[in-house]
């Protein structure tokens, strides 16, 4: 298990940027309000001095994140998808995950996202396998009920 450095404040985290995608840290999400209980940061997507999503890193490593929950998330406005702002994205993440020694990744997707699915196979993840979540999870409650496994090990 990976530990995050002790009551981290969001002046931890300078901006990152990748290709003209600029992530901002916006919000440090407590165990206690985070995706499997792990301490997250959270950034806006901006390109073009224009936010269009978000993502996120996990700060630690438990067993849970890396079997259904992954150690990052994203989202892309709608009206901003399919431009490689989701690839640009997680390749900034990529490298805030190295520098805090959590790299490789374990990223998960929904079964049925094909979006995440191509992102993931273009940044050069590989398919791990595939699992049921288990009734009663957190995001099980949120309507997801099969996850797919990539690790993430270099980048492109």
């Amino acid at each position: 298990m990976v530990l995050p450095k002790p009551n981290p404040s969001l002046s931890d985290f300078a901006p990152l940027e990748y290709q003209g995608v600029q992530l901002l840290p916006w919000n440090l999400l407590p165990p206690e309000q985070a995706v499997s209980a792990v301490p997250a940061i959270v950034y806006a997507i901006f390109t073009e001095g224009l936010q269009v999503g978000w993502c996120d890193l996990r700060l630690a490593v438990n067993d849970d994140l890396l079997s259904y929950s992954g150690q990052i998330g994203y989202q892309i406005s709608p009206l901003f998808r399919r431009q490689g702002l989701a690839f640009k994205a997680c390749c900034a993440l990529a490298m805030e995950a190295q520098a805090r020694q959590l790299w490789p990744l374990i990223v998960t997707t929904n079964h049925d996202n094909h979006a995440s699915q191509a992102l993931l196979q273009a940044l050069g993840a590989s398919f791990l396998d595939q699992r049921p979540v288990p009734e009663g999870h957190e995001l099980y409650r949120r309507g997801d009920r099969v996850k797919n496994r990539y690790q993430w090990a270099s980048l492109p």
